[in-house]
């Protein structure tokens, strides 16, 4: 489908800008964020590998000093809301027996609990949704929720629920109906908690701590025998492998050879009490209830697993002594927490522990090395508050909930003079745009596709891979999600939220957004507060519209990156080949910000060639076209899910061979086309309609798009009104309709050129074998062209368009196929040839078209007249003797018309025709003597034009030199007191000015008998000169 053409005033560009805006606004937020100091700068850290402390100076404190805002009890946290725990699980703890713990799973939005050996989850939001398990017997004693492996189990299966009790590890599984399209889906979905388990192994003794996993789906578990374990799990058993089994990390492979008693007596345990991983960097990290730190390298794609360092707490307590020795080294220890800092956060800092007085500890980790106390970065997180207070990181907050009404902003100060007053964004507003640009800051710039070289065979072939890992954009694609979801479910930004209750402010802030502007009076403060109701309504409308520029941009972009991940799941490179070379080259350069704003065309191009990889297939297409309308509905419309499906059906039409159902499957196709016909890509439709013969369909296609295209029919109405240059409406849409006319008519000049062409002749072949095709086979014959062009004049007539009958008319003129035109039956033929009389184009050729359509269509009287026209008109295009044919055709039509009807004026015309006739005859005697006598004389050769450009009318009597000699001729051949008619007055000037000028006595003799002049004295002179003339010609010729 082809985008319609917008004007600059119309709401497609008025979203277009509003889109512009918000992509201005992105990439000041994204040039921002990526200009944030990392955290070793935020920390001070003077360079790599260098120690840095905070915290034990005054300037550690901004807002804490005698000439600062005091803030003695900044809080830390704020308790937004309190959901009380489901009723049905209070009564619960009256059957407590052993043990109970508690916890969240902000990944799925649920609460969790276990009492003994039953769990039980809830939603935290509403407290509702409660799903329970019962089916253990031992005592839980850890809890975690795992991402499973992809390819490992089934789709159903969202999340694993991970249970470790004294005597087995239990995997469940953990299902959302919904699915997991948004960041929030789960909130309004319902759980389903699998009843049988997955997975089950024992623990063989080992009392589980805690469990956690990495994104991958790996399951790592911490063990009170201070070990550390992995569940490794896979979807069949193999030869060597069990389907779930527990490794232990902690011990060498060969520790089974030692006695066990052995490793109890000279071994004490040091509980691992927590995990951490970096999912960054691929590093897992472990603290024991000795505060020993120990790093594991996951390896490069997060599967392999090597211990690279371990420090215990003394090394690190002397560490920090060193570092920070103004500091009671008590402090230092123990470690209570350890959390990673992934990259997102920091370049440099990797970990971050936290020692029981509230210190923080800082490390930095080598992936390639073991690991490297660098430097360690102490300072006091509690009551440390960094400058930068109220700036976040570039990293995104998990989960999306921090999005919460403030007001939009206030103005900055003005001056009603001099100062113009500026929209300062409120923090929603800014942290939609943050949030945005972080979610989309690795692909904003970039590209879709890279260029790749493969190998194939001996050859280095070029393709097109998509830029993004399908993973990452699925990520992508989720976390945008949970922000578009967000933004729709808060539609009240746009209209209600930014009302003046949003806008309320301190009383003392007037002063504030007002600048210096003193009151002097009642006056004055009055228009202070005009002023400000004024620049407040401009901000909310301002924000508003720019909420709104960005809820679409949201729109925009999602459905762009669900486009891009169905390309990466169809083979993304096979649908690049599919693609012209210019779009190639432009989704190798253009960046995924510019396809979002700007690139309908290359979205267009993109899914025409993954619909095309279908049909290519044989495939039915509304498979996909249906799920391209779901994914994609702004990128993808219902016209063009109609045309994809029109598309498939004339491709299909090519294989089919009964033509009965052919003809079946290209008029489907036909009726889908012609609902989306406005917006149809007319010649290529066009084109492969003439590749499979459908003709009467490119007829019926363009006639209907060319209604469609003016519903108002404004291209008729400029053309009957004389084409007027100052209405550009009607013009713009006569030539919309004249391009639709001309698929038509260019489609009827190939067949024409078709049925000309010149039949190959038979050749000999090159070599022996089966013959060989040296032609297109779709080739169309010149009788089948020939007659596919007859059956589309015929179709052409039955329609009621007159201005497509016009644009036809005009094509046969101009492919000089009168004769068919003249076949036309159609009311509009003889006035389109009378408009084109009357606008002097091409005077003669139409009117000598006029007279043969009348003719053809019996209307003898109207041949007549026209055929006298022509013979009377002045024009160097007709010669003398085609006027006498006119003379002749006009009196045979005149007669013919008479004879039909017997009318009085019909008579009169007649005998005016043949009157007329005898006049014209004399004329061609006149110049053929000319020509046999003196054509060589210069002077003769004007008076022969004279005579082929015109009759000889009565107004050149008194336009030449000889107007008294005129007159006494006109004596002659008119009787004293009679008037003298038109034929008596072009006898005279073709006597005075040709006969008697150049000395014609024959043709003198004849103007006379053909006058009815009986003066014996001049006829007896004439016939006397004729005889002289004579007798010198014989003499002359005697001599030679």
């Amino acid at each position: 489908a082809m985008p319609s053409s917008a004007g600059p005033n119309s709401p497609g560009a008025a979203l277009a800008e509003a889109l512009e805006n918000s992509v201005r606004l992105i990439d000041r937020h994204l040039q921002d964020d990526r200009c944030f100091p990392d955290l070793s700068e935020l920390l001070g850290v003077p360079s790599h590998n260098m120690p840095s402390v905070s915290g034990v100076s005054d300037m550690d404190y901004p807002l804490q000093g005698p000439s600062l805002l005091s803030v003695p009890n900044l809080p830390e946290l704020n308790a937004v809301r309190r959901v009380p725990l489901p009723p049905e699980l209070v009564e619960q703890f009256s059957h407590m027996q052993c043990n109970c713990m508690m916890g969240v799973f902000p990944e799925i939005c649920r609460a969790w609990l276990t009492i003994d050996n039953d769990i039980f989850m809830w939603n935290y939001e509403d407290g509702g949704d409660v799903a329970y398990f019962d089916g253990l017997i031992e005592t839980i004693l850890a809890v975690g929720l795992v991402k499973p492996k992809q390819g490992i189990l089934q789709p159903h299966i969202h999340y694993l629920l991970v249970l470790a009790t004294s005597v087995d590890v239990v995997i469940l599984g953990l299902s959302f109906p919904k699915g997991h399209a948004g960041l929030n889906d789960s909130m309004s979905g319902g759980m389903q908690l699998l009843p049988d388990p997955l997975f089950s192994i024992p623990t063989d003794n080992t009392y589980i701590l805690s469990i956690t996993s990495t994104d991958l789906g790996r399951i790592f578990m911490a063990g009170k025998d201070g070990c550390l374990y992995e569940i490794a799990y896979q979807a069949e058993a193999g030869w060597l492998s069990q389907r779930c089994r527990k490794i232990n990390h902690s011990k060498s492979s060969l520790s089974f050879l030692i006695p066990s008693v052995l490793q109890f007596s000279f071994s004490e345990d040091d509980p691992i009490v927590q995990i951490a991983i970096d999912n960054t960097r691929n590093t897992l990290f472990t603290r024991s209830e000795k505060g020993v730190l120990q790093v594991y390298d996951l390896g490069a794609d997060g599967q392999g697993m090597s211990r690279v360092a371990t420090m215990t707490q003394n090394s690190i307590v002397a560490a920090a002594g060193n570092i920070a020795r103004t500091i009671d080294r008590s402090v230092f220890r123990p470690i209570v927490h350890i959390s990673v800092i992934d990259r997102s956060e920091s370049s440099d800092c990797h970990l971050l522990a936290v020692t029981h007085a509230g210190l923080t500890l800082d490390r930095q980790t080598n992936h390639i090395a073991p690991l490297v106390t660098s430097y360690l970065v102490l300072f006091l997180s509690i009551v440390s508050i960094p400058s930068s207070i109220g700036v976040m990181p570039p990293a995104l907050a998990t989960p999306f909930a921090p999005m919460v009404h403030s007001g939009p902003g206030s103005i900055a100060p003005i001056t009603p003079v001099t100062a113009s007053p500026e929209v300062i964004f409120s923090g929603k507003h800014n942290g939609i745009c943050i949030y945005f640009a972080r979610i989309l800051g690795n692909i904003w710039d970039g590209s879709l596709a890279v260029e790749q070289n493969i190998s194939r065979g001996n050859q280095t072939v070029s393709i097109l891979e998509s830029s993004v890992g399908l993973c990452e954009l699925e990520s992508v694609i989720l976390e945008l999600g949970g922000l578009r979801e967000f933004l729709d479910k808060n539609s009240q930004i746009s209209p209600s939220s930014l009302g003046a209750a949003s806008f309320s402010s301190p009383a003392n802030l007037q002063q504030r957004l007002l600048g210096f502007m003193r009151p002097d009076g009642a006056n004055s403060q009055q228009v202070q507060q005009e002023l400000q109701r004024k620049y407040h309504t401009k901000a909310q409308v301002y924000e508003k519209i720019s909420l709104q520029g960005i809820q679409q941009l949201v729109h925009r972009s999602y459905q762009t990156l669900a486009l891009w991940r169905l390309l990466c799941e169809h083979q993304f490179s096979l649908i690049m080949s599919e693609l012209p070379k210019e779009f190639q080259e432009q989704i190798k350069a253009v960046g995924f910000k510019d396809v979002v704003i700007r690139g309908k065309e290359l979205s267009g191009a993109l899914i025409t060639a993954l619909i095309n990889v279908y049909i290519k297939d044989n495939a039915s297409v509304d498979a996909i076209s249906n799920h391209l309308r779901d994914i994609c509905p702004l990128l993808y419309s219902s016209d063009d899910s109609i045309c994809s499906k029109a598309n498939e059906l004339l491709q299909s039409s090519k294989q089919i061979q009964n033509k009965v159902d052919k003809e079946r499957t290209l008029r489907e196709s036909l009726q889908l086309y012609q609902q989306i016909s406005q917006h149809t890509d007319l010649p290529l439709v066009c084109f492969q309609y003439r590749q499979v013969r459908f003709y009467e369909g490119v007829l019926e296609l363009c006639l209907t798009a060319a209604d469609k295209k003016d519903p108002q029919r404004l291209g008729p109405h400029f053309y009957k009104n004389g084409e007027p240059e100052e209405d550009r409406v009607g013009q713009q849409a006569f030539q919309e309709r004249l391009l639709c006319y001309k698929c038509i008519t260019d489609t009827m000049q190939e067949l024409v050129n078709q049925s000309k062409a010149a039949p190959q002749s038979p050749s000999v072949p090159k070599q022996p074998g089966p013959p060989v095709m040296t032609s297109d086979p779709n080739m169309l014959s010149n009788e089948e062209a020939a007659a596919h062009f007859e059956q589309m004049l015929s179709l052409a007539q039955r329609s009621q368009d007159e201005l497509f009958h016009i644009a036809m008319y005009n094509w046969l003129i101009q492919a000089d196929l009168t004769d068919k035109l003249l076949e036309v039956n159609s009311p509009y033929l003889e006035e389109h040839l009378m408009h084109m009389i009357k606008q002097d184009q091409n005077k003669v050729h139409n009117m000598d078209l006029l007279w043969r359509y009348y003719e053809k269509n019996r209307s003898f009287g109207k041949a007549a007249h026209v055929l006298a026209r022509l013979a009377d008109m002045q024009s160097t295009e007709i010669s003398l003797k085609q006027r006498l044919e006119y003379i002749a055709r006009a009196i045979l039509s005149a007669k013919s018309s008479s004879s039909i009807s017997a009318q009085a004026s019909d008579g009169e015309f007649l005998h005016e025709l043949e009157e007329k006739m005898d006049l014209v005859r004399i004329q061609v005697q006149i110049q053929e003597t000319l020509i046999r006598q003196y054509s060589h004389h210069s002077s003769v050769k004007n008076a022969i034009s004279q005579l082929d450009s015109e009759l000889m009318d009565i107004t050149k009597v008194t336009k030449t030199g000889h107007k008294s000699q005129h007159l006494a001729l006109l004596c002659i051949f008119c009787p004293r007191g009679v008037m003298c008619d038109v034929d008596q007055c072009l006898l005279a000037q073709l006597y005075g000015e040709f006969a008697d000028h150049f000395k014609l006595s024959e043709c003198k003799l004849a103007i006379i008998h053909c006058g009815g002049h009986s003066d014996p004295i001049l006829v007896q002179s004439l016939w006397q000169e004729i005889m002289e003339k004579g007798k010198c010609q014989r003499s002359g010729a005697g001599e030679k």
